[in-house]
């Protein structure tokens, strides 16, 4: 039926080669969603599932507020960022886990094992893509609630050392365009120019307890990322003979401890038994935070590291934004 309306049927391989892309021919690839996921709109950062955190009394649009904010879905973040280092500490302490027994865990499944199978359902997307609905606020707390429960248990069985890193959640921008524009749902669809300074944010939590959580950043020697070249990518790119990138630079990260409960009394409900009462995260993760000011028509990469009490070290991946020149 297609065929007689004058389609062609064909692969993606057959149509690239009956219609070969000019070599010249390059479009940008942005992070994100899908295309018309609500109140998201293709956002790199993948609002809908990430919006930032924001004041009391929020003045819409463009209002937030990353050192006192709070918001629904930020909140579930930090929760599962605590939640998911007690699982991976208690499946190294474990000695590893059977994905068999996480997947479907059987009478002899392992605390550490019961851990992970409990915990993956506190990602399922949409808990956070609704947002306020129901109770699915608080489904993400049930979830690593369980999960920090069995991976207690587990660690409380070994006599091994904690060699876990901290968990950092994915490194977060506020404005993502500094010194350019905003255009999407954070600025009511409008194109709206971006200050220069900005910030980057993050969740952190490690069992044995935080030492330090550092912001690394450095600049681009001429404001380019070329795609024939991976300097912008490696932390050590003399190891591999680029050029092109300054020195590392460090800044340490401001700590807020995160509120546990519902601080601006928002009409969500948080409760999760007979009782009525509030269901509370047993862990939690801190806010580190740092506005970054005095850059100006540069290419920066960056990348977040942590520290534990132990000494041991994590590292997020390269990071990169260009500070623009706001007119």
């Amino acid at each position: 039926q297609a065929v007689s309306q004058g389609y062609a049927p064909t692969t993606v391989q057959q149509y690239l080669n009956d219609y070969p892309v000019d070599e010249s021919d390059i479009v940008a690839v942005e992070d994100g969603a899908w295309v018309n996921a609500d109140s998201d709109f293709g956002s790199p950062q993948c609002i809908n599932w990430n919006w930032p955190l924001l004041p009391k009394d929020v003045a819409y649009p463009g209002d937030f507020d990353i050192p006192n904010g709070w918001a629904i879905r930020e909140r579930s973040w930090a929760i599962i960022t605590a939640a998911q280092n007690a699982v991976e500490t208690a499946e190294a302490m474990a000695g590893g886990v059977d994905i068999a027994q996480v997947q479907s865990p059987g009478p002899d499944a392992t605390n550490a094992e019961k851990a992970w199978n409990t915990f993956l359902p506190s990602q399922t997307s949409g808990y956070m893509y609704y947002g306020n609905v129901l109770d699915l606020p608080v489904k993400p707390t049930v979830a690593a609630n369980l999960a920090v429960s069995f991976a207690q248990a587990s660690m409380a069985e070994s006599s091994a050392a904690d060699t876990t890193p901290p968990t950092i959640w994915a490194p977060q921008r506020l404005p993502w365009n500094p010194g350019g524009y905003g255009a999407g749902s954070l600025w009511g669809y409008k194109m709206t120019p971006m200050n220069e300074s900005f910030y980057i944010w993050t969740f952190a939590y490690d069992v044995s307890g935080i030492q330090t959580v550092t912001l690394n950043y450095r600049e681009d020697g001429d404001g380019v990322n070329p795609l024939d070249d991976y300097a912008n990518e490696v932390y050590e790119p003399s190891r591999f003979g680029y050029k092109g990138v300054g020195a590392w630079s460090q800044k340490p990260m401001v700590r807020r401890v995160f509120p546990k409960g519902n601080v601006y009394n928002e009409t969500v409900d948080f409760t999760c038994n007979a009782s009525k009462q509030p269901c509370l995260p047993t862990l939690i993760a801190d806010e580190f935070y740092i506005e970054l000011t005095g850059f100006s028509d540069v290419l920066l990469d960056y990348y977040i590291s942590a520290t534990d009490a132990n000494g041991n070290v994590k590292k997020t991946d390269i990071h990169h934004v260009y500070v623009g020149k706001t007119a």
